[in-house]
Order: C-alpha cells, then sequence, then structure tokens
C-alpha cells in the first residue's frame, strides 16, 4: 500500500494519505530544537516499505513563537496531476511549490512497461497478420494451380476416321463454327473454388454487418467534504489544566473528569495539533523535576489514547521541569504542579 508521507529535519514521518486517493490536507509542523531559524522539508511516498523521494525544500530565516519553538502552518492540495505545497511561519509565505506525486523512479519504470506492452501486442499483430497471408496465398495457389490443369479446347477437332471422304468438308465447317465461340469464351474456374469464394464472401459480410459494442467507462465522481473548523470554546479552559499532589504523577479523579470532556473533543476531532506539557513545583533536584515533569505529561497522553483516541498528527508530549513556574512562593507551590493541554489547528 502507497503512504505519502512529510518529514522535518529527517525526524519522524507524518503520513498523509495514499497518493492516488488523496486530495486535501493541512497540518502544522514544529521545529526539532528550540530556535531553530533553519529546517529541511522533505515529501515522499512509502512503497513496499521502501521510500520514495517526491520533494525536497529548504527553508531558513524563520521566526520563533513564544515558546521558542518554530511553527509551519501547511497546506497540501491535489491540483490536477499535480500536489501544491503551501507553507506558512506564523502568517508569512515562505514556500510554495508542486511536485508530481508519482516517483521518477517508478514513473520510469512505468513508461518501460508500457513500451514493453505494446512491442508485445505489435509482434502479435505482425504474426496474425503473416498467418492470414499465408493463408490467401495458399488458397490463391490452389486455385491457379485447379486453373491451369483445366484443359482447353483445341481450335480444331480431329476428324473421326471412321467417317467417309465426303463427310469432311461438313466436318470441318461445323469444327469452324464450334472454335470461334470456345476462344472468346473466358475460362470458368471449377465448382470446388467458387463455393470456397461464396463462404469467405458470407463470413465477411457477416464480420461487416455485426458492429462491436465498446462499454464506456463510467465518470469517476471526486466528493469532496469540507471539514468544519472545530469550536474550541466547547472546551472549558479548566479542563486543559490538570493539577497533581506532590511527588505525585498519578491522575486523581477531578482530573479524570476533566480528561473526560477533553476526550470527546479530541474524539470529534483527531487533526488537531496537540501539545501536552508537564510542570512541578520548583522544589528539588533538576533531575527530579525534569523526570517527574515528563512523567505527568506521558500519564495524560496515556489516558487519553486508551480512551480511543488516535490522533493523526503525533502528540508534542514534554517536561519543562519547574522551568515555567506560576508562582514561587513557597506556599503556593500546588499550582506548579500541573499539566497544560493545548489545542491548535
Amino acid at each position: 500500500m502507497k503512504k505519502l508521507y512529510i518529514a522535518l529535519d529527517g525526524g519522524n514521518k507524518l503520513y498523509l494519505d495514499s497518493p492516488d486517493s488523496f486530495r486535501k490536507k493541512k497540518f502544522r509542523l514544529r521545529s526539532v530544537d528550540k530556535n531553530q531559524p533553519q529546517v529541511r522539508i522533505s515529501m515522499g511516498v512509502e512503497y513496499d516499505h521502501r521510500d520514495y523521494s517526491l520533494h525536497s525544500v529548504f527553508l531558513k530565516n524563520l521566526s520563533s513563537s513564544q515558546d521558542d519553538f518554530t511553527y509551519l502552518d501547511c497546506s497540501l492540495e491535489r491540483q490536477g496531476g499535480k500536489l501544491f505545497l503551501l507553507m506558512k511561519n506564523r502568517g508569512r509565505t515562505v514556500c510554495q511549490d508542486s511536485f508530481s506525486p508519482v516517483p521518477r523512479r517508478i514513473l520510469i519504470r512505468n513508461i518501460l512497461w508500457v513500451l514493453l506492452v505494446f512491442l508485445l501486442l505489435g509482434g502479435l499483430a505482425g504474426l496474425l497478420l503473416t498467418l492470414d497471408f499465408s493463408r490467401l496465398s495458399g488458397s490463391s495457389a490452389i486455385y491457379n494451380t485447379q486453373h491451369d490443369s483445366t484443359p482447353v479446347p483445341s481450335e480444331t477437332k480431329p476428324v473421326k476416321p471412321e467417317m467417309k471422304d465426303d463427310s469432311a468438308p461438313i466436318v470441318a465447317e461445323e469444327t469452324k463454327r464450334e472454335t470461334i465461340p470456345v476462344e472468346s469464351e473466358p475460362a470458368r474456374p471449377s465448382e470446388p473454388d467458387t463455393k470456397e469464394k461464396v463462404i469467405i464472401t458470407e463470413s465477411q459480410a457477416l464480420s461487416e454487418e455485426q458492429p462491436v459494442l465498446e462499454e464506456e467507462a463510467e465518470p469517476q465522481v471526486v466528493i469532496e467534504v469540507e471539514i468544519p473548523s472545530p469550536d474550541f470554546s466547547l472546551v472549558d479552559k479548566g479542563d486543559l489544566l490538570l493539577h497533581f499532589s506532590p511527588n505525585n504523577s498519578d491522575l486523581d479523579d477531578e482530573s479524570i473528569e476533566s480528561l473526560k470532556n477533553v476526550l470527546s473533543f479530541l474524539l470529534e476531532y483527531p487533526s488537531l495539533n496537540v501539545s501536552i506539557t508537564g510542570h512541578c513545583a520548583i522544589a528539588g533536584t533538576e533531575a527530579g523535576r525534569r523526570e517527574i515533569s515528563v512523567q505527568r505529561a506521558k500519564n495524560v497522553e496515556t489516558w487519553l489514547k486508551a480512551g480511543g483516541w488516535k490522533p493523526e498528527v503525533p502528540p508534542i508530549v514534554r517536561g519543562e521541569a519547574g522551568d515555567y513556574p506560576l508562582t514561587r512562593d513557597p506556599e503556593d507551590q500546588e499550582i506548579n504542579r500541573r499539566v497544560e493541554i493545548e489545542l491548535s489547528e
């Protein structure tokens, strides 16, 4: 099965759809590292567990967002026999290219196959024509043989020996009278050849009178379904912020109730870009803060996928440790022990 994919800086592939049935797709790409002003975008097709490159573009002088990552809003659309790629970085168009959805290697292979089929059909047609002409030439030879073997009457009939001399002049006149129409009368083919020609003519007439009906191919109707834009106001902002107890990454009952509301929204719009970021209090060691913040974010992702969420765009799951605290007051650290979920198109 053929799968169309796009990759950023040789990282994980984002599979879009089969290139034969692909129509239109909007998605967002994020740079691998922070403050990355240049990236390389690769488009390709995976076919029989092998990768075939379609298009590659190198972008530079890109701008980062508030979280220091570079985001590319992409739109890939099929226009005729080509794919049209449009990329924007913070509202600015940075790429606008078109390319063929068929890899050059596969295209050359298909052309060679078509030429080979045409050569085989041409050879077969030549062989059939040769056999047909040989049959006609054989029948013509038989006809000529039979025609040549037809006895031609002589100009004068021999005088029978038992006739008398006084009847000889009369016989000569009769012979002379009979030989004149014989010379002007055209030679006719024998009876078997006439029947054979009649049979061939009737078969040819039958083939000419019966037209060959060709089935007309039914036109293919392509129905494009416009997916409505998600209404983010349906998701309570309080459900996108989960809190945890000290030194704990397990989800409590209140967090699970919030995630149920988020899950129902994600099941309806699986193509959303989702970012799950874990945080922790500013106490403890750097390694410990990093580990527990990452674990909290992964637990949220695991719970959503266990509920049936199958994201079309891989979610961004990371832990920020205590780098972005909401407060530095030691008495209010419970608000720093949190996981933030961000949704966007």
